[in-house]
């Protein structure tokens, strides 16, 4: 697992930007539609099918102003992506854990470097990667 699989991962369906733009462009149309249905209940010849797409519009609208406002919300916070997935330990070669230890002498900051290089490691096993090589280099 290399840096190219981050890249792979960026596809344009994955698009935190897009995502939320959809959300709010789609509010914004169920509002504005929502007008029309609420007169087609309260006209004088309503029938049962006015109330469920008065009842289906509600919960679209509330459903996408929802998403719209949390992705807002959440926009500058790091979304991890779901094609990343986990890397097991024993695919990251030693020597990018070496690298991450070289970068600085502190023991977090080289656990986050390695996490940053390997988006799909663990902090746990990121800490004990760490962990086993500063062992091993005191050691020699």
């Amino acid at each position: 697992m290399s840096c190219n699989h981050r890249l792979m991962s960026a596809r344009w369906y994955e698009s935190e930007r897009l995502e939320r733009w959809s959300y709010t462009v789609g509010a914004i149309l169920l509002i504005l539609l929502g007008p029309g249905n609420i007169s087609d209940v309260t006209s004088a010849s309503r029938s049962g099918r006015d109330w469920v797409d008065l009842g289906i519009w509600a919960i679209a609208t509330v459903g996408f102003v929802v998403f719209a406002v949390r992705h807002w919300r959440n926009r500058n916070k790091p979304v991890r992506s779901s094609l990343v997935g986990w890397i097991d330990p024993a695919d990251v070669p030693v020597g990018d854990v070496q690298a991450a230890i070289a970068v600085t002498s502190n023991r977090i900051a080289a656990i986050k470097s390695l996490r940053e290089q390997h988006s799909g490691l663990g902090l746990n096993d990121a800490a004990d990667m760490v962990d086993t090589e500063l062992g091993r280099s005191r050691n020699e």
